[in-house]
């Protein structure tokens, strides 16, 4: 019996969101860390409260949200958090790139 190559799917394209966002996070940890150590080394009354702060907003952006639920709580913690909100005051907009890839994240985990 013959065998019958039959013509393959097109491949999907590749679109990595979870490499996205963990480029993206990285780059936010580090525009992070950058403001605290600049408010650290300013010595104002103020730069320990700011700086928790950071910190906080650090160890809430998750390395690997892997579920729609978790995505959807990231959304909604950068979005609508007062603290996300004073700390994008004090540093760069890390918000904006993130809900970007949070956005592209969310449909690749849905799928």
């Amino acid at each position: 019996m013959a065998q019958v190559n039959l013509p393959s799917k097109p491949a999907a394209p590749t679109d990595d969101a979870m490499a996205d966002w963990q480029a993206a996070r990285a780059a936010a940890l580090a525009s992070l860390k950058a403001v605290a150590t600049r408010i650290g080394s300013a010595k104002h009354a103020s730069a320990g409260k700011a700086i928790v702060e950071i910190s906080a907003v650090m160890k809430n952006i998750s390395a690997a949200p892997s579920s729609v639920r978790q995505v959807t709580e990231l959304q909604h913690y950068l979005g609508s958090d007062d603290v996300v909100h004073d700390v994008c005051d004090l540093a760069d907009d890390i918000r904006t790139p993130l809900l970007r890839v949070l956005e592209r994240l969310r449909a690749q985990v849905a799928a």
